[in-house]
């Protein structure tokens, strides 16, 4: 999905396609949360929705490095990266973390 992606950049406005595909990806958490409220999660349900979701950022991935090297300081677009992947991982975790707090407090 990487590749349809980065057409999908060089063709496609940054912002709309990252805003776009943040929507997407909320919406495929709403649908897991809604189901685990009514009582009907599955292994099923974590695994489409854990795929749609990579599918989602494959597609994002491309988009969010142009609007780096749009925004990024010329000449420091190496340490922008790094700070970009660093603050990614650190609300990966971060996102999982409240996320299974908050399943544990259903």
């Amino acid at each position: 999905m990487a590749l349809p992606g980065g057409a999908l950049a060089r063709r496609a406005d940054h912002r709309r396609v990252v805003v776009g595909v943040c929507i997407a990806k909320a919406v495929i958490y709403a649908v897991v949360l809604a189901t685990q409220l009514a009582g009907h999660l599955s292994i099923a349900v974590i695994l489409t929705a854990g795929a749609a979701s990579g599918v989602a950022s494959a597609i994002q991935f491309p988009s969010w490095r142009a609007l780096l090297r749009e925004y990024s300081v010329p000449g420091r677009l190496d340490e922008t990266n790094a700070l970009f992947s660093a603050l990614n991982s650190v609300a990966s975790i971060a996102g999982a973390l409240a996320g299974g707090v908050a399943l544990d407090a259903l």
